[in-house]
């Protein structure tokens, strides 16, 4: 549900985000549209933000903007009475009033480079957003830096919660406040007016030329707006790296997807997660600090990387139990090839004790044939055609297998309430046994030939 809209006043306007800016000539936004986009934000209660440039707009504009309650955010060089105050280098950091909120964009290597000075503004400011410009070019010993970094920042920021100074530092403090992920959230909570009087996705799509998503006029159209929102993003829903930016412009540039952030920006705000973890231990060591937040010790800071390993894993013991049901397939239900077929002819009668008897008036059929089929790896019945010759033919379906067992495979033919027969065959399939429910559990032993 939408919560914001950002109006984008000047081509210039500096940013405040992951984009970059680099247009010089100045176009402003039209008084018409800006007063179409001051009444869009009333009809939807949407709180704006008034993002300026680097020079004063008109009387007219600003006029515009006082019909409604709007946030400030503009850069430190025209007025240091906004809201949130954007600072274009380190050294503007010290024309910030004491107890503002300043938004800087830097490298790691700036950051790196001017760590006195942003250590300096800590002490001053009430709050400080330093945005990561470099996030999809880190690499692996850019990450160990980052977390160096953010450690030697986390001593000051302790030293500065003991004598009483609660500063907020985006990239350290905003994991200790939040409950739940709070992102960007362009495209689902936000949106932007440019100076073009269209809405789009964010300042960032305007500036690199992406399409709109809508005009003040004929209100907006964001296609697939649901991918936009966290419950489409399959990893991000279920992280804890609260503090992440996700934001949706370098999601698009590093993934293709707007709701997939690229591996560089997961991995620097588990990095940034774990040492919020860190920093909430040093400021519990002055003392009970924040008794209901925890933050669990993690041993990883690519939750893909972990995602996909858990899944191997799980693939393998998957693997290992289909390997395993095949090998009792194979051994433990072994069995006779697909369509085995073979005649018999009588070598005996056998009562149930294995003793051989003459005749017991069952009549035998002194040559049979027997065809088997099989269902995947897993034995399914078996024919069995008697009185094999010129004489005539019955044939009984035995279509239950119960198993290879004692070296036989056995198949059984349900008679109802007469009972059961059971057709075995030995291993080799030279041996056959036929046990009717009318023989008193005696059985008749067959020969291949």
């Amino acid at each position: 549900m939408l919560k914001y809209l950002i109006i984008q006043l000047c081509d210039t306007a500096p940013s405040f985000c992951h984009y970059g800016n680099g247009r010089k000539g100045s176009k402003l936004i039209s008084a018409d549209d800006l007063h179409a986009a001051v009444m869009f934000a009333m009809k939807e209660n949407l709180c704006v933000q008034a993002v300026w440039p680097d020079y004063e707009i008109p009387g007219e504009l600003k006029n515009e903007l006082m019909a409604t309650d709007h946030v400030n955010i503009a850069p430190l060089s025209i007025t240091s009475d906004a809201q949130i105050s954007i600072a274009a280098e380190v050294k503007d950091l010290n024309d910030a009033p004491d107890g503002s909120t300043v938004v800087i964009r830097l490298s790691s290597e700036d950051i790196e480079r001017d760590f006195d000075e942003i250590e300096s503004a800590l002490r001053r400011l009430d709050r400080l957003n330093v945005v990561l410009t470099d996030i999809e070019h880190m690499t692996e010993a850019g990450f160990e830096k980052y977390g160096r970094l953010l450690d030697r920042f986390a001593e000051t920021i302790a030293k500065e919660y003991k004598r009483g100074h609660g500063v907020q530092f985006n990239l350290l403090t905003d994991r200790l406040l939040l409950d739940e992920m709070n992102n960007c959230n362009a495209g689902d909570e936000s949106i932007t007016v440019a100076p073009d009087g269209k809405f789009y996705i964010c300042p960032a799509f305007y500036l690199d030329g992406s399409e709109p998503v809508g005009d003040l006029k004929n209100g907006l159209d964001v296609r697939n707006r649901q991918l936009y929102r966290l419950n489409h993003a399959p990893i991000c829903r279920i992280c804890d790296a609260w503090q992440c930016r996700r934001c949706v412009w370098l999601n698009k540039k590093s993934t293709l997807e707007v709701n997939t952030p690229g591996r560089e920006q997961c991995v620097v705000s588990h990095i940034e997660r774990n040492a919020s973890r860190k920093l909430l231990e040093q400021i519990r060591l002055s003392g009970e600090f924040m008794p209901e937040k925890e933050i669990s010790e993690l041993h990883y800071v690519d939750p893909f990387e972990q995602l996909v390993n858990s899944n191997r894993q799980n693939m393998k013991k998957t693997l290992l139990f289909i390997i395993a049901i095949i090998a009792i397939a194979m051994c433990g239900y072994a069995q006779l090839p697909n369509g085995f077929n073979k005649n018999y002819t009588l070598s005996g009668i056998y009562g149930a004790d294995g003793e051989e008897i003459v005749d017991n008036g069952a009549a035998p059929q002194s040559r049979l044939i027997v065809v088997t089929t099989n269902f995947g790896f897993v034995q399914s019945s078996a024919m069995l055609t008697m009185n094999y010759g010129p004489v005539g033919q019955t044939t009984l379906s035995f279509d239950g297998y119960a198993g290879f067992q004692n070296g036989w495979y056995v198949y059984v033919q349900d008679m109802g309430i007469a009972g059961q027969n059971y057709l075995l065959i030995s291993r080799d399939g030279m041996t056959l046994r036929y046990v009717s429910t009318w023989n008193g559990g005696n059985y008749m032993e067959y020969e291949a030939y």
